[in-house]
């Protein structure tokens, strides 16, 4: 035998070694390692009351959205879950306590926007949106951070409300300094999945806790997207 296909043979029995390993059990596995989804589908399960069906496209018709838990080895595998018209990736997000889902819709936006409030069981909740644009199905944000703030229930220092207006929405929060607090407004233009801060204003300053409720009933109740949610888990 020359040289040459003993070279050959020998190449093909090191390349076979390579990409299965055989135990005692006489069992042949890959040494692939699974990709992340692969690995986690054992532990990851749908949280009861956390789906919604929206319209995230805007073609009118709703699909649902699940929220998947991640756990064991896996816990960035936590996310919302969809289908829009094919496989579509998850938006990666992890609750830290209760959540609900609903669905929210801006006037002027093609298609839905999810509402995601994840309740701390230490007390207080932020809320999350998440919508889908150019095939991607991911949270909006503003510099990376979530868009509204966390708002603590047992010792409030800050309130806040939403309403929705044509091609976005407005967030009024008030904030404490001692007895007073001040309100600000800030409005927020979504394209898509992008969104854009406007500059913030400051209507009121120095209002005690009664002025404050008098005149910003909507802060002091801390309603959120009342003018526009149009369904929920």
């Amino acid at each position: 035998m020359s040289r040459r296909l003993l070279l050959g043979v020998a190449l093909l029995v090191l390349a076979a070694g390579c990409g299965d390993s055989g135990d005692s059990d006489g069992v042949v596995r890959s040494l692939a390692s699974p990709t992340p989804s692969d690995s986690c589908i054992d532990v990851r399960h749908a949280e009861p009351g956390t789906s919604v069906r929206v319209d995230l496209d805007g073609d009118g018709t709703r699909e649902d959205v699940d929220y998947v838990d991640g756990t064991g080895d896996c816990p960035s595998s936590s996310g919302l879950e969809t289908y829009v018209g094919g496989p579509t990736r998850p938006a990666a997000f992890r609750a830290t306590g209760t959540l609900r889902l609903a669905a929210v819709r801006i006037p002027g936006r093609a298609g839905d926007l999810v509402l995601a409030r994840d309740t701390s069981p230490r007390g207080g909740f932020q809320d999350h949106l998440f919508g889908y644009a150019d095939k991607a199905f991911t949270e909006l944000t503003a510099g990376g951070r979530a868009l509204l703030p966390f708002i603590a229930t047992d010792a409030p220092t800050a309130l806040v409300s939403t309403t929705c207006a044509t091609n976005g929405f407005v967030v009024t929060q008030a904030t404490s300094r001692g007895a007073d607090w001040t309100v600000t407004r800030t409005a927020y233009t979504v394209a898509g999945n992008d969104v854009s801060m406007g500059t913030a204003t400051e209507p009121s300053t120095d209002l005690s806790r009664v002025q404050l409720d008098a005149r910003y009933p909507e802060v002091a109740r801390q309603s959120l997207f009342a003018n526009c949610i149009v369904g929920r888990s």
